[in-house]
């Protein structure tokens, strides 16, 4: 089972991605507005596909954590 100082690294990571992550998809938002073709342009595919990969991530190592998911 996870110890509190998993926690502990687990918050402050988790911190740091929700801070940085805020600039970075309010950024994100700012590019796609000023594309003209959205949805034929693969760099803006890139830039959401990346941010849901993070999220999903993000997801799994909480789930971990809280024993849900187990080591494979």
């Amino acid at each position: 089972m996870s110890s509190s100082q998993d926690f502990e690294l687990a918050a402050l990571a988790t911190g740091f991605t929700i801070g940085f992550g805020f600039l970075t998809v309010w950024e994100a938002v700012k590019q796609t507005r000023r594309n003209r073709n959205r949805l034929r342009s693969a760099y803006i595919y890139m830039i959401w596909g990346e941010i849901a990969v993070n999220a999903a991530i993000v997801i799994i190592g909480w789930l971990f954590l809280h024993g849900k998911l187990g080591p494979t």
